[in-house]
C-alpha cells in the first residue's frame, strides 16, 4: 500500500518546447506557479539546456535531476 509522504522540496520541471513559425526552440521551467522560458542554446547539450533553465528559476547551482520523459526533466535543490 502506498503512503503519502510530505516532501520538503518541490520539483522544478523543465520541458522542451518545439519551434514555431514565430519562435525558436525553448526550454520552459515551472515550479509552484512560477515559470521562466529560455531560448534553446545550441552550444549546450539537451541536459545542459534543461539544467540552465532549472538553475535560473531556482537561483541555485546545487541541483539534482533526471529525465521524466523524452523532452522533460525534473530537478530538486540539494542543500
Amino acid at each position: 500500500m502506498l503512503q503519502h509522504v510530505k516532501c520538503e522540496r518541490d520539483a522544478i520541471v523543465t520541458r522542451y518546447l518545439s519551434p514555431t513559425n514565430t519562435r525558436g526552440s525553448r526550454i520552459k521551467a515551472v515550479v509552484n506557479g512560477r515559470q521562466i522560458t529560455l531560448p534553446y542554446d545550441h552550444a549546450l547539450t539537451p541536459d545542459g539546456n534543461h539544467y540552465a533553465a532549472a538553475r535560473k528559476l531556482a537561483g541555485h547551482d546545487n541541483l539534482v535531476g533526471g529525465c521524466i520523459a523524452p523532452t522533460s526533466r525534473a530537478w530538486v535543490v540539494m542543500s
